[in-house]
């Protein structure tokens, strides 16, 4: 039988939120990386991964955010975040240099708030 990503990842969080100590959630990654080894499955533990964050967070009320920015977001983001979507917040950052200036925010991994210069400026130039 074939098991979907989210079975999968379903069955990861289970396992690793009945787990307890770091021992036995070691041990219990290592049965699952097995198992997804002897399934010819290993390729998709990447989005098996981000399924289980995807169900820890809905569980746990937390939004992940990825900022993008040319030198680093500034320290009052995840408040500032936090403020505006009224939950907690997961941020990580990205650097990226072809930005020029502003920042792009992925929330929850499917919605883009793109203030970015560069984006700006191709769109000005495009609409002209």
């Amino acid at each position: 039988m074939r098991y979907t990503t989210k079975q999968y990842a379903t069955a990861l969080f289970e396992a690793l939120e009945g787990a307890i100590g770091m021992e036995e959630r070691r041990a219990c990654l290592q049965r699952f990386v097995d198992l997804l080894r002897a399934r010819k499955n290993k390729s998709r533990m990447p989005y098996i991964l981000a399924a289980v964050e995807r169900i820890y967070c809905t569980k746990h009320r937390l939004h992940t955010v990825t900022a993008e920015t040319v030198s680093g977001a500034p320290h009052s983001l995840k408040k500032n975040l936090e403020e505006m979507l009224g939950t907690s917040v997961a941020l990580s950052e990205r650097i990226d240099p072809s930005l020029v200036a502003g920042i792009k925010l992925y929330i929850d991994g499917d919605t883009l708030i793109d203030a970015s210069a560069s984006t700006m400026l191709r769109q000005m130039f495009h609409h002209s």
